[in-house]
């Protein structure tokens, strides 16, 4: 099942054919290949808040992040080894009235193959108030 990102072993065994008595049952593989599976299209996005904002707080001046993680339809992380790149885009508001755009930046995971993409928003908010 090729259905998660990553290296996978393809093992390939031939028979028994009910049609073709020439190929009988075999119990030894005919054949094997290292597969490495990249993630599909994206469908969907994971969004993480990172530090103080995770916990609903911020504070005027500090920098607060969050994270944006392209997923494929079955919940991979997006690579972008075989697919166009997403584009996003973030908007925050404060107290209803006041919104401004948050560059994202391109970020790579190399602890993982394929190398997963993510993108981050950081903003250092500078009206008190409530932010969406």
């Amino acid at each position: 099942n090729l259905d998660s990102v990553g290296e996978h072993t393809v093992v390939v065994f031939i028979g028994p054919e009910q049609d073709n008595l020439n190929f009988g049952a075999t119990s030894e593989p005919v054949g094997l290949a290292n597969v490495l599976a990249y993630a599909g299209p994206t469908t969907q996005a994971r969004v993480e808040l990172i530090g103080d904002i995770a916990s609903g707080t911020a504070y005027s001046g500090v920098v607060s992040s969050l994270d944006i993680q392209p997923l494929d339809r079955f919940g991979n992380p997006q690579d972008y080894a075989m697919q166009e790149q997403d584009e996003f885009l973030v908007n925050i508001t404060a107290n209803d009235f006041v919104t401004t755009q948050c560059a994202l930046r391109r970020q790579t995971d190399r602890t993982r193959e394929p190398n997963p993409v993510f993108f981050r928003c950081s903003f250092a908010p500078t009206v008190v108030g409530t932010y969406k």
